[in-house]
């Protein structure tokens, strides 16, 4: 960016660029293009760090979900403890 703004701002450099067809508009343009690009890469790493965002959080959920599972299939286990084929009905297997 500062390149383009140095080149715009000093006329003796654009009078020499001119004979190599680099014309204010010219690099007015590709000054604007460079600014384009730039924003563009901002928001793909906001994108990004979002979505890794998200995943951390979604993974911190399936762990807990895991863990109340587990603890839900011991309270099973305990409570049909009597009854195991009612357990394999739930997809608990029991030792017969």
């Amino acid at each position: 960016m500062a390149f383009y703004n140095s080149l715009l701002l000093e006329s003796g450099i654009l009078e020499k660029l001119a004979k190599y067809n680099f014309t204010i508009e010219r690099l007015t343009a590709e000054k604007q293009e460079l600014e384009g690009l730039l924003r563009l890469r901002t928001r793909a790493t906001l994108e990004k760090g979002q979505a890794q965002e998200a995943t951390r959080q979604r993974n911190q959920k399936l762990e807990e979900l895991e863990d109340y599972c587990g603890i839900l299939k011991a309270v099973v286990i305990i409570a049909l403890a009597d009854r195991p084929q009612l357990m394999e009905s739930l997809g608990i297997l029991v030792r017969s």
